[in-house]
């Protein structure tokens, strides 16, 4: 041990290495915290008001569809060629896949979640924002993969029945050929500003730039260098 102390001690350089990941510790910016808050409130109040548009127009869409297709059902008439048993079933299938699609936007809306009161503490307000923003996302990538399913499930569902049970392959190409399109317009209509605004990380805080310190250290049994960085 005394010839290991006397090593070091004639002056060999040792050289300690440490890095600190400080990350959480790094204070809030409250200024920062407060201006990334309004532009997260804004972008939330701005998607509300343009979900609730999207629900309900649609849902009137919709409502008008089925009951215009009922009217022309019980009136004997056809948009596209003669008016028979398989061109009634497809105006009353479509009248009820319209139908479903009324009722979708009213028993699941869009829901486009708000941050809670402001406390008064910025960094405490930007965590309940964030949170309110991934919830608001999460709800818009649900919807429009869900509305993509029903979207398709529903015009084929509809062309098959028309064409097994009511034998006509003509009318199943109608139907799918009217409703899938209005499907595709539902689903790439609905408001998903939030989940890119997620995906692209443009409402968040940016993170502290990485630091790095260079720091002579001499003791009485040797000397080094000791580098420091906060990321």
């Amino acid at each position: 041990m005394a010839r290991g102390s006397s090593w070091v001690s004639r002056g060999v350089l040792a050289l300690s290495v440490t890095m600190a990941a400080t990350a959480a510790a790094q204070p809030c910016d409250q200024a920062a915290a407060a201006a990334t808050v309004t532009r997260i409130r804004a972008h939330l109040a701005n998607e509300a008001r343009r979900a609730r548009t999207w629900n309900i127009a649609w849902a009137i869409g919709y409502g008008v569809a089925a009951g215009a297709q009922v009217g022309m059902a019980l009136a004997e008439l056809t948009p596209i060629g003669e008016f028979d048993r398989a061109a009634e079933a497809n105006l009353y299938i479509g009248a009820g896949q319209a139908a479903i699609g009324a009722l979708a936007p009213l028993v699941l809306p869009l829901r486009i979640v708000q941050p809670g009161v402001p406390t008064g503490d910025a960094c405490a307000d930007l965590a309940d924002a964030t949170r309110a923003l991934r919830e608001s996302a999460h709800n818009e990538k649900e919807g429009f993969y869900l509305n993509h399913i029903g979207g398709l499930a529903l015009p084929v569902g509809g062309a098959l029945l028309l064409g097994f049970y009511f034998d006509s392959w003509e009318e199943a190409a109608i139907s799918f050929g009217l409703g899938y399109p209005v499907s595709l317009a539902t689903t790439y209509t609905q408001p998903r500003r939030s989940w890119r605004a997620v995906r692209s990380g443009e409402l968040t805080v940016a993170a502290p730039a990485a630091s790095w310190r260079l720091t002579p250290v001499h003791g009485r049994v040797y000397s080094g260098l000791v580098i420091s960085g906060e990321f």
